[in-house]
């Protein structure tokens, strides 16, 4: 009798590849996830003439490899696909991740695994993440969405990693802010931050699968809800002013993330109210531009990373 999976216990590990394609040689970095899809399509094309309704042939099209996951934020690793990575040490027991944007991105293999009687095994390899979003709420831990594009899918592994998972703790809600400037946005209910590689699949004839993904423009877009206390973001999005704005995620002094979105201007603002009472919220849609002139030596627009050396991550490995 055939077995059926579980899957709790699926597990997802991920390496960075050297070459765009090759599998990783090391895939033994763990996340956090709480769901996953892989999927494969072939667009298949349908062959019909006149003469007959139905269908005479099937031909394979380009292959489309998708995958999709929402984990639990704990470092930031995965964040590399938007750019570069410098490290600074900051003093004898923290050192400092600074990504920012860049041309080229990395990609990787991912490793999706089915622990049972016979292990089923699947590495996507040429996987890179077309966007990747920051979801914070008030009744649960800040969590990442991916959204990625892969190149090829193998089966041929037949033995199972054990996972091991990370010990860092996740972020909740009162380690959580959203600032302007330097001032805390008061009552915030949710939030939300994307970075969109929006990248573009490379293919030629002689193959259905991609032969390259090359990343098109970045897009950085914010959203937040919060109770409505003034009309300052009214007042904002009716002058198109530009503020400096940031979600903060301080676990203590020497861990803290901290995604800077300065240059952003109010894209959209609703403000809902309801015969029903209760509070008025307000949505604030932002996007962000990057300055390259302000760079990493003003903390424009970047993603810092704060960790104690005890818990530090290698994001190069």
């Amino acid at each position: 009798m055939a077995e059926t999976y579980s899957g709790v216990l699926a597990y997802v590990a991920w390496g960075e590849e050297s070459t765009y394609g090759t599998a990783a040689t090391t895939i033994d970095q763990w996340e956090l996830m709480r769901n996953v899809n892989a999927r494969l399509g072939h667009n298949s094309i349908p062959v019909k003439g006149l003469g007959a309704r139905y269908t005479q042939a099937i031909k394979p099209g380009p292959t489309d490899g998708a995958f999709s996951a929402e984990m639990v934020l704990q470092d930031m690793r995965m964040l590399t696909a938007i750019g570069g990575m410098a490290d600074t040490k900051t003093g004898s027991g923290d050192i400092t991740h600074t990504i920012v944007p860049a041309t080229t991105i990395d990609s990787g293999t991912i490793e999706l695994g089915h622990n049972g009687t016979a292990d089923v095994i699947y590495k996507l390899t040429g996987l890179m993440i077309n966007s990747w979003t920051l979801n914070l709420t008030l009744n649960d831990v800040a969590t990442v969405s991916l959204d990625c594009i892969y190149q090829e899918i193998d089966d041929s592994d037949t033995t199972a990693q054990t996972p091991s998972f990370k010990t860092t703790d996740p972020f909740a809600l009162a380690e959580i802010q959203a600032k302007v400037g330097d001032s805390a946005v008061a009552e915030v209910q949710s939030g939300s931050l994307t970075y969109n590689n929006n990248l573009v699949p490379i293919r030629g004839l002689g193959s259905a699968d991609l032969t390259d993904i090359m990343p098109g423009p970045l897009d950085v877009t914010w959203s937040m809800n919060l109770n409505m206390r003034d009309i300052t973001f009214h007042e904002y999005i009716e002058d198109n002013t530009e503020i400096d704005f940031e979600f903060v995620l301080t676990e203590s002094a020497t861990r803290n993330i901290t995604f800077t979105m300065n240059n952003s201007v109010i894209d959209g603002w609703s403000e809902p109210a309801d015969v029903g009472g209760g509070v008025v919220n307000v949505t604030i849609d932002g996007i962000a531009r990057y300055d390259s002139a302000e760079g990493v030596a003003a903390n424009k627009n970047i993603i810092q990373i704060i960790e104690d050396n005890a818990i530090d991550v290698d994001y190069d490995a």
